[in-house]
């Protein structure tokens, strides 16, 4: 009883005035996504469930077992046909499972085997939608899936709408435990990522794949790039209503010949999403919600390979690195060096799944859950200096110690113009390493001859590894590559 007393008072002030087209109402029922076998958001935070009703003014008490009810009534909507509700949870700690039941004078409805633990939501394109079915080993890491029981999966139909929803049209994979069914056809970068994150922190992960079509282009009237309008009033807004801890994002190369605004873009993107998401949630989704990107991995095909460079670095909001001065809760994983050349898929859509995830989660580990002892980003310059008494050297330092893969990476910049910038010039003069030692590596700018060197770049192009995992420059603890970057004189500003 006194729980009870305690969850009541607690939602006194939580029914909310929801203006949404409805579906045909039958009765009592939960909105699409509140389903058996869901994950719900653990405790700090405090879940939101909401749902349809006919009967206006009715009181709708939500029970969830072993812990409390809370009430709120049925609010009409604006179009007539009925109405809805809306209640937030107490903050729940315990990772269940619980059977959560509403009911009213209508009658009652139940979800069961619920789980409360971390919901992380994937959208992208091309390459969040590579199936589990088509990723490196396959067979063997479905099967090893099949033992992570309180990992759950959902996976909304792809729908495109003229107008902003509050719930989904369609639904591809139901909430699910995993199954072979399922996961065949379930994103792999976001499978792999809550396994591997599942490791770390022991309690249930959510994961909902929302996958779309590449949006071609950056339109001023749309506040949502890189997500076209279509999908973001389809997809994206409708998940809204459901408290997210974070997001990992995975982008197609569409956006390269006709976006070079992306990192802008992007930052509009993910302000409006938190945004969005705090304000329907009743303040529960954070403010500072954590943003996980894949830096774009390589690229062969000759119309894109180009503009690799630009966009790679756009995508680390000009910097190079992320989290950074213009983005402090964000990670980004590597993927320029996961060359698959034999992809039946493309040799721009690598089969090699794990290496991402399993990258994109020491982000997560560090930034998102404030482990700040687990390495998350390669090797990164901090001192770019000219060799003394040795002609055309340049000795470059790194701030861990180094693996060197490969000598090829390096290109100097340079033109007959003194004030010409390194990503305008067409002079890109390779400068295979000469030298390294534990934290440093020495390259040649002779190439240049007579020219202005006017800045250097490293891993700028399209596909710029030698092999798999074959790029230059490694950390010698984790393992991880060191992120491409672009400088011109005085050589180096360190990110902030």
């Amino acid at each position: 009883m006194e729980d009870k007393t305690r969850l009541h008072s607690e939602v006194k002030w939580t029914t909310l005035l929801l203006l949404i087209l409805l579906p045909e109402i039958n009765g009592l029922e939960y909105a699409s996504y509140y389903q058996d076998h869901m994950v719900l958001q653990r405790a700090p935070q405090k879940a939101l469930i909401w749902g349809y009703g006919r009967q206006i003014g009715d009181q709708v008490t939500v029970e969830i077992s072993k812990t409390g009810s809370v009430h709120t009534r049925i609010i009409k909507n604006t179009n007539g046909t009925g109405g809805v509700w809306q209640v937030k949870l107490p903050a729940v700690s315990d990772t269940g499972p619980f059977n959560i039941t509403a009911s009213s004078q209508e009658g009652n409805v139940s979800i069961h085997d619920v789980l409360f633990g971390d919901v992380w939501m994937c959208p992208g394109q091309t390459d969040m939608a590579f199936p589990m079915s088509q990723i490196t080993n396959s067979t063997n890491e479905i099967k090893k899936a099949m033992e992570y029981k309180h990992l759950r999966i959902l996976k909304p139909k792809d729908y495109q709408s003229a107008t902003a929803l509050d719930d989904l049209k369609g639904i591809d994979i139901n909430w699910t435990t995993p199954s072979y069914a399922s996961l065949g056809n379930f994103s792999a970068v976001c499978w792999l990522f809550g396994e591997y994150l599942y490791s770390h922190t022991k309690h249930p992960i959510g994961l909902i794949q929302v996958t779309f079509p590449e949006a071609t282009h950056s339109s001023p009237e749309s506040s949502i790039p890189p997500i076209d309008p279509g999908s973001w009033n389809g997809m994206i807004y409708p998940l809204s209503h459901m408290v997210t801890f974070g997001i990992i994002w995975y982008q197609g190369s569409g956006n390269l010949k006709s976006d070079f605004n992306y990192g802008y873009d992007f930052i509009v993107m993910m302000s409006n999403m938190r945004t969005l998401y705090r304000s329907k949630t009743l303040n529960e989704t954070s403010s500072s919600m954590p943003f996980g990107i894949v830096q774009m991995g390589p690229i062969t095909a000759p119309a894109y390979a180009s503009e690799a460079g630009s966009f790679r670095w756009s995508q680390s909001f000009d910097y190079g690195v992320v989290p950074n001065g213009r983005q402090t809760d964000a990670f980004m994983a590597i993927t320029a060096d996961l060359i698959d050349p034999h992809s039946p898929y493309g040799q721009d859509h690598p089969r090699c799944k794990q290496i991402v995830s399993a990258r994109l989660v020491l982000g997560a580990l560090n930034i998102a859950y404030g482990d700040k002892d687990i390495e998350f980003q390669g090797p990164y310059p901090n001192n770019i200096t000219f060799v003394k008494n040795v002609t055309k050297l340049m000795r470059i330092q790194y701030d861990q110690i180094i693996v060197v893969r490969s000598r090829f990476g390096f290109e100097f910049c340079c033109s007959n113009s003194s004030s010409e910038k390194c990503y305008d010039t067409d002079k890109h003069i390779p400068a295979p390493i000469l030298f390294h030692d534990e934290t440093s590596v020495t390259i040649s700018y002779a190439g240049c001859g007579s020219d202005w060197v006017v800045g250097i770049s490293y891993d700028w192009s399209g596909s710029p590894c030698e092999a798999y995992q074959q790029c230059a420059i490694y950390s010698r603890a984790s393992g991880l590559p060191a992120p491409l970057y672009i400088n011109g004189w005085p050589w180096y500003t360190r990110p902030n």
